[in-house]
């Protein structure tokens, strides 16, 4: 009987998610970036931005660190450094990184653990390590649907 690898599971669900969400990325224009498809819609940029501040912050929690509160009101804006293609794949490889890297110091036990992120409810670190390739993903098909509005209809995952 073989038994089931908890963490690996989830470092290459965050690992694979990030790839494919990089290569999305690296497909973009830069007007794809920064497009808007209506007043107060987001752009790329923004929920990329979001998507390693979010990581960061549960990377922190998994070494133990509180990330102190949400420094956001309302939707999250991409400061105007953060809107290049670089900046952002940097922002995603490092934050996915350092969700993969925590992870790595933990125990089944302890991502089963009741813990508290901020103002939320207790939840786990299992929970908040699923919540990267999921949170990843979502903004992933944003990304797509912004794109296919550009003409590009290709899938850029390996």
């Amino acid at each position: 009987m073989s038994s089931f690898n908890l963490i690996g599971y989830l470092t290459e669900s965050i690992e694979a998610t990030r790839e494919d969400y990089v290569n999305d990325l690296q497909a973009c224009t830069p007007e794809m970036l920064t497009f808007r498809p209506e007043k107060g819609g987001r752009s790329i940029a923004d929920f990329t931005y979001e998507v390693a501040v979010v990581n960061n912050r549960i990377a922190a929690r998994m070494r133990g660190e509180d990330p102190g509160p949400w420094p956001f009101e309302g939707w999250v804006t991409a400061p105007e450094e953060m809107q290049t293609t670089e900046a952002l794949v940097n922002a995603i490889n490092e934050s996915a990184n350092a969700v993969a890297e925590a992870l790595k110091g933990q125990t089944e036990a302890k991502l089963l653990e009741e813990v508290t992120f901020g103002n939320s409810s207790p939840t786990s670190l299992f929970k908040l390590a699923t919540m990267v390739p999921y949170h990843t993903g979502y903004h992933d098909g944003q990304m797509n649907y912004i794109q296919s509005l550009h003409g590009d209809q290709d899938v850029h995952w390996k």
